[in-house]
């Protein structure tokens, strides 16, 4: 046997074992999928100069506007005054309806709130029609008003008609917005995480018909609404993304934001209380995963779900710290030393309490009477409502 033969051998016997010990070699991560659907615009709106037609691939945009800086290490950004003077109008690249035919879409924009007045981020409706009165209310629109988001899904006549739409905390600092609007529903992602969703009947396409218009900064309410605010990064897909599709477009500055928000609130949390068998901890909107340290404490793949093997009766209730570990996109952290207690079994004869909220019919089967009873182990006390 040659020497380049026998070292070759050592190495992968040297490896073979290396592998059987448990130990890996680091893999390298996949880098992230782009979506599926097309992107019908894509509006970063750096290279650009003032009030001139934004043209890509795909789109173009018409109307008054300003640029200045966006968010740190994001170039340039749209600016809109909240004056009749300054909004877009968005057609195709041939100047045709750019959402014509949609059935599903989504919606990804940053943007910085100017005002708690009302600004329309973004406006699509059949026609140039004013909405309201007599023609009813027919159109998709983004509500920014007082720090929330509104995406109202609307082809109805009468407000009273309205149907719900889901709504979500923004703020007014810059803050990454995704709303997916699929056949069913309308879903608010703020900064990577889903907020709010609602069920809808109104269909994009019996809402838009075959020759819409989009807005950027104003609705047609009454002789207009518009938006003051600066928006960067405005997206449209032609379907509903997934959520992994969706964080996968978050620029990381958010991600980081929401990541920190999430691990002020895991800080702020008194302690887990937990007692003896299965049960679920706080998974934080699917972004909190659990590890624990005690043998009594066991926590499955899920990262969520945990058996506890409580102390036995007359016992003192186990204490101790679980780790949170955060996970939203490629990025993670941990929160340390939050406190968790597995309380001690009971026996049976233990006092204990409960609330009940209950009817009591009369003979004719009548309720009409709700009745609440508290107990605190060894007194009860009851409401009538």
């Amino acid at each position: 046997m040659n020497e380049k033969k026998a070292a070759g051998k050592k190495a992968l016997a040297a490896f073979l074992a290396f592998a059987m010990a448990g130990a890996y070699l680091p893999s390298v991560p996949a880098a992230a999928a782009e979506p599926e659907a097309n992107l019908l615009l894509d509006f970063n709106f750096d290279n650009l100069t003032d009030s001139k037609e934004i043209v890509t691939d795909t789109a173009r945009a018409t109307g008054g506007y300003t640029l200045q800086g966006s968010y740190e290490g994001a170039g340039k950004a749209l600016h809109l005054d909240g004056t009749a003077s300054q909004w877009l109008r968005v057609t195709d690249k041939q100047g045709g309806s750019l959402l014509a035919g949609l059935e599903e879409m989504t919606v990804s924009y940053d943007i910085k709130n100017e005002r708690p007045d009302t600004n329309w981020a973004l406006y699509a409706a059949p026609s140039d029609t004013t909405q309201g009165d007599s023609y009813g209310e027919h159109y998709v629109g983004f509500l920014h008003k007082d720090g929330n988001l509104t995406v109202e899904r609307y082809n109805h006549i009468g407000s009273s008609n309205r149907p719900a739409n889901p709504s979500a905390a923004v703020g007014t600092e810059w803050t990454h917005i995704d709303a997916v609007l699929s056949e069913t529903d309308t879903a608010i992602y703020v900064n990577g995480i889903e907020q709010s969703r609602v069920d809808s009947a109104y269909s994009l396409t019996d809402i838009l018909g075959d020759s819409c218009i989009l807005q950027i900064g104003k609705a047609n309410w009454g002789t207009g609404e518009y938006t003051q605010a600066s928006i960067d990064n405005l997206k449209i897909w032609d379907a509903a993304l997934t959520e992994e599709e969706i964080v996968q477009q978050v620029p990381e500055v958010f991600l980081r934001q929401s990541i920190d928000d999430i691990k002020a609130q895991v800080s702020a949390n008194s302690g887990i209380t937990l007692e003896n068998g299965q049960s679920l901890l706080p998974d934080y909107n699917g972004t909190v995963t659990w590890k624990s340290s005690l043998s009594q404490i066991q926590i499955a793949e899920d990262g969520v779900t945990v058996i506890a093997q409580a102390p036995e009766i007359g016992e003192k209730d186990l204490t101790g710290t679980l780790t949170a570990v955060i996970t939203l996109g490629s990025l993670s952290a941990t929160v340390e030393n939050i406190p968790v207690t597995v309380k001690a079994q009971v026996a049976p004869d233990d006092p204990y309490g409960y609330l009940m909220v209950h009817f009591v019919e009369d003979g004719a089967g009548y309720a009409e009477k709700i009745y609440l009873d508290i107990s605190r182990g060894t007194t009860r006390s009851s409401g009538i409502r």
